[in-house]
């Protein structure tokens, strides 16, 4: 096996922020994830307001891919993916 298969399967790997060679699992402050999980809780204080879920999921999806496009490693990159895809299909 190379070492970039190797390598995949590395915790270093996926957690590893390129640039700094820090690990990076989460980033204060994340102002946009603020807002998805405030929307989250609109969800439940109105569950039959088609608004709150369209403001929620709207802000989920702009957490997720600022997370798909600017993450600053592999972990996020694929969280911002899972979360998107999540948030279109549920």
């Amino acid at each position: 096996m190379t070492k970039t298969k190797v390598a995949v399967f590395s915790l270093r790997w996926w957690l590893e922020d390129r640039k700094t060679g820090k690990l990076v699992v989460a980033q204060r402050p994340n102002l946009l994830l603020a807002l998805a999980i405030a929307g989250l809780l609109l969800t439940r204080l109105l569950p039959s307001s088609l608004l709150a879920v369209v403001l929620a999921k709207t802000l989920w999806l702009a957490w997720s891919g600022d997370e798909l496009l600017r993450g600053v490693n592999p972990w996020r990159r694929a969280l911002g993916l899972t979360v998107a895809v999540f948030t279109l299909l549920v």
